[in-house]
């Protein structure tokens, strides 16, 4: 979760990444192959069970 360049009418504009409670608040809703993505984002390794809590708490610590 990157912050961005926005197109608008005067230009690019700087978009700040969500904030931390957003993208925990996401985690919820997101399908498993992006949770797994994020993990291996993270953590430089896949997740080592496919325990949805367990890897969503884990991501939100």
């Amino acid at each position: 979760m990157q912050s961005t360049l926005r197109e608008s009418s005067q230009g690019a504009t700087y978009q700040p990444p969500p904030s931390v409670l957003t993208q925990i608040a996401r985690l919820s809703t997101m399908p498993m192959p992006e949770i797994n993505d994020l993990w291996v984002e993270h953590f430089g390794q896949p997740p080592p069970t496919h325990n949805r809590q367990f890897i969503e708490r884990r991501l939100a610590q």
